[in-house]
């Protein structure tokens, strides 16, 4: 039986990286395969978080797809002038 990535009780699971809608949220395919490719083993709770901007490491789709973001050595920063 298929997974329902909307429901709660898949926040543990780990989707495959195709799978775009997560827990009632719409992922950008390029930052879903950007993120994949750092954190290929997080769960459903761990991507929606990252997506939500809760992981320091990572920015949120919303910072990711204004831009403005770099990666060095597997690390994200910032660098938006203000």
């Amino acid at each position: 039986m298929p997974h329902d990535w909307d429901s709660v009780a898949v926040m543990e699971c780990v989707p495959p990286p195709g799978q775009l809608r997560l827990a009632s949220y719409d992922i950008d395919a390029e930052y879903r395969r950007e993120l994949y490719s750092m954190y290929s083993f997080f769960t459903v709770e761990e991507i929606v978080g990252t997506f939500l901007g809760r992981n320091p490491g990572f920015p949120s789709q919303e910072a990711w797809l204004r831009g403005g973001y770099s990666s060095d050595d597997g690390e994200y920063s910032s660098e938006e002038t203000e």
